[in-house]
């Protein structure tokens, strides 16, 4: 029977029940459900789409344009740039209790989310907004990298996916209208943040304690092979180990860092955008720039989950990375045509995206990494997330100076040659493929798509 939208709402929904996963993963699935459904409240304090709208408008009479668009560049970056502090968060991690871990990385964030309510209408706080939604990803940084060894070591391969798609709806679905809701607040009363971010800040709180009730499944296994599986450095270049060692890991990752810095461009020029072409306010700005693409993504990640979890990472950008070619192209055509209505409809395409890369970007490196070694292939996927994150949005800003909407022509050409890369990869790999040796086994010399089964390792 055909679904339409209400039932479909309500089939994602059922879906959401812990009888719908694996008896084995249900006690660590429930807590991480409501964990994931109070963070996302404490992020809005901190979201580059809401941060970088305040920074648009609060400071425009006190800063000048340079300052506010070198603010808005590192501010949207900062949730990408800051991944350079992987390296540093995994050796930290690296045979200790990550849940542990998890709940004070958070406490810490809630410090940085409730200090934004301090800052002051000045070019001096401009800098101190700036300051503080850096500080944040940088735990934030930690959560991510960390978090990957708990969900590696409770959930099998073959489910991984799935459910990580279910936490990340109920994730998608809170930010997006936290996001709305402070968006009509700030339009209310554009001082409404004094209130607004340490009030989110408290769930981070609920969240923190949630995370100190989670039990890692072979705890005592994973961290004796993650001590046994290298020495912890914390360099940032030493986290590139991985690509020196993996040759498919390493072109994998090439295309993804072509692929990102294609979509990480976007975001900074298209805040500027929203005040400077489309004269939109808060709550039109942050519905184009976060609000609406991650509304969007709890329709697409059932779809994109089905898909990982039948084939290997590299099959599955081949086939995701079209849907952020074809929502460049529609927003370049809406910045030329001065057509909000395109751009929106180009957001919903960039959700359709992001419900996708949500899910390979967290778990994608498990079809690369041995036992033991997720926590240091994550750390290097991330740390080359961070340089690209350095880079890609700083550049829309200059690019938007520079040549207005011609700007987004660079993200929709690294898009399309990413995305070609990864067909390319696929197609080879393909071609290649020899029968899997068994659990555990890595990618061949030539690419050769296998799948390993994690199902019990500690990774």
């Amino acid at each position: 029977m055909r679904r339409t939208p209400l039932t479909q709402i309500v089939h994602t929904i059922g879906l959401l029940r812990p009888s719908q996963v694996p008896l084995m993963a249900r006690p660590s699935y429930r807590l991480e459900l409501a964990i994931w459904t109070v963070l996302p409240v404490m992020m809005g304090a901190v979201e580059g789409g809401v941060i970088g709208t305040i920074a648009t408008r609060a400071f425009v009479d006190v800063a000048s344009s340079a300052a506010i668009e070198l603010s808005v560049g590192i501010i949207m970056g900062a949730g990408a740039s800051t991944n350079l502090s992987s390296a540093i968060w995994a050796a930290l991690a690296r045979g200790r209790n990550k849940t542990r871990l998890l709940a004070g990385l958070i406490v810490a964030m809630v410090v940085c989310a409730a200090a934004v309510a301090a800052t002051p209408i000045s070019s001096g706080g401009l800098v101190f907004l700036t300051t503080m939604v850096v500080l944040a990803r940088v735990f934030w940084c930690g959560v991510v990298t960390i978090r990957t060894s708990v969900w590696g070591a409770n959930w099998s391969r073959e489910t991984r996916a799935r459910i990580t798609g279910r936490i990340m709806i109920v994730s998608a679905l809170v930010a997006a209208s936290v996001g709305l809701a402070f968006g009509a607040l700030l339009d209310h009363d554009p001082s409404a943040f004094r209130w607004l971010c340490p009030t989110a800040a408290v769930t981070g709180l609920i969240a923190a304690a949630l995370y100190g009730r989670i039990r890692v499944r072979r705890d005592r296994h994973l961290r004796t092979a993650e001590r046994e599986s290298g020495t912890g450095s914390v360099r940032v270049l030493g986290s590139l180990r991985p690509l020196v060692a993996n040759r498919a890991f390493r072109r994998f990752m090439a295309c993804l860092f072509v692929l990102g810095s294609g979509n990480m461009m976007v975001d900074a020029p298209l805040v500027l955008a929203m005040k400077d072409a489309f004269h939109a306010d808060y709550l039109v700005s942050i519905a184009v720039v976060s609000s609406i693409p991650v509304f969007t993504m709890p329709f697409a990640v059932g779809l994109w989950s089905r898909l990982l979890d039948r084939v290997h990472v590299v099959q599955f950008r081949a086939v995701h990375s079209w849907a952020f070619v074809l929502s460049n192209v529609l927003l370049l055509t809406g910045m030329a045509m001065g057509s909000l209505w395109i751009v929106v409809i180009a957001a919903i395409g960039r959700g359709v995206g992001f419900a996708g890369g949500v899910l390979a970007w967290n778990l994608g490196h498990h079809d690369y990494a041995p036992p033991g070694e997720a926590g240091t292939y994550m750390a290097t996927h991330v740390t080359l997330t961070g340089i690209r994150g350095l880079i890609a949005p700083l550049a829309g800003v200059a690019l938007w100076s520079w040549v207005g909407w011609w700007a987004f022509t660079v993200p929709l050409a690294l898009s399309l040659a990413g995305a070609i890369g990864f067909g390319t990869i696929a197609k080879a790999a393909k071609t290649d493929a020899k029968p899997a040796s068994g659990p555990g086994c890595r990618y061949t010399p030539r690419s050769t798509i296998q799948r390993r089964d994690s199902s019990g390792s500690a990774t």
